[in-house]
């Protein structure tokens, strides 16, 4: 990410066709803001304040500590969003938001949509809400805690007041009883201010304790689901490990039946194979036999004589 650019003037946007004379000029800006501007529910404030202007963009948090925003609106728009959001509070409180300065940066390319706080991963619509809804109650949380101190001074300027008139009601006199009456009323007044401000303090508190202990809780079960999911990890490649094994006991035990079957039957044909040549043999030698013999006969057969009488002329 480029580094931040103090006093750049911000860029047009370039029209993609000839702007009519009647359409407002359309400008992007990106803007870099330093402070006490993360966990104090600053982008929530920004994405309010954008979307009622009708301000295109989004906003993130940096690695630095700084917010990143880039915004795209009206001259005029840009303007009022540019004021709203450059909130002083009580640099001292690390609860208290506090803008230090707005500097511009050169803007990035590329399409806007209606305004969104970009949380630096892809998140399902619920979580989204969930998180915008976290980012609200922890600006409020800060508001309400700016507002109390400020009641806290203004008492504290209602006492001082209240201790000068005391003093000059005592230099009166007797006649200034009951101016100084009304000053003991006053300062009870004052008594029910400073515990109600108490009151806030302490459910401000509990508040941030309830937070706390709902963060906690969160992030048990996210431990939990955790291990869960590793020890189900664990299973499945015990499984795993225990089908290849078998499998390969498997193949190895089959491999050893067949080459058991094909010798055996290799055997057994070898020996049908020996008997046949055998019994073949045999058939031969007795045909042999068989067509001596009957040469034999025919020539010990003696030869026919012609009757007498009968000479050949």
């Amino acid at each position: 990410m480029p580094d931040p650019l103090n006093n750049q003037s911000s860029m047009a946007l370039s029209s993609p066709g000839p702007m009519k004379a009647d359409m407002p000029t359309i400008i992007r800006k990106r803007l870099i803001v330093s402070g006490n501007v993360q966990d104090v529910g600053y982008r929530a404030l920004i994405k309010r304040k954008a979307r009622r202007l009708g301000i295109l963009g989004f906003s993130k948090n940096l690695p630095d500590e700084t917010v990143d925003i880039v915004c795209e609106g009206t001259p005029d728009a840009l303007a009022s969003f540019i004021t709203s959001i450059e909130v002083k509070g009580d640099p001292a409180d690390s609860f208290s938001l506090h803008v230090t300065s707005i500097n511009e940066a050169p803007p990035p390319e590329g399409k806007l949509t209606v305004f969104y706080t970009d949380y630096g991963r892809k998140l399902t619509e619920v979580e989204t809400q969930t998180f915008d809804r976290e980012e609200i109650m922890v600006l409020r949380a800060g508001t309400l805690n700016d507002n109390v101190g400020i009641v806290g001074q203004n008492v504290c300027e209602v006492g001082q007041k209240v201790d000068c008139l005391g003093q000059k009601i005592d230099g009166l006199g007797q006649k200034m009883d009951c101016v100084g009456q009304k000053v003991d009323g006053v300062g009870k007044a004052v008594e029910g201010v400073g515990q109600k401000v108490d009151s806030m303090h302490l459910d401000v508190n509990t508040r941030f304790d309830h937070m706390a202990e709902h963060y906690d809780m969160i992030a048990l079960s996210l431990k939990e689901a955790i291990v869960h999911m590793d020890r189900n990890a664990e299973k499945t490649d015990r499984a795993i490990e225990k089908s290849r094994k078998e499998t390969v006991l498997a193949v190895r035990k089959s491999q050893k039946e067949t080459t058991r079957i094909l010798a055996k039957n290799h055997k057994e044909t070898t020996a049908e194979l020996s008997a046949a040549r055998k019994d073949f043999a045999a058939s031969n030698r007795e045909l042999a036999g068989a067509v001596k013999f009957m040469i034999r006969k025919l020539s010990d057969k003696p030869a026919r004589k012609r009757p007498a009488g009968k000479r050949k002329r």
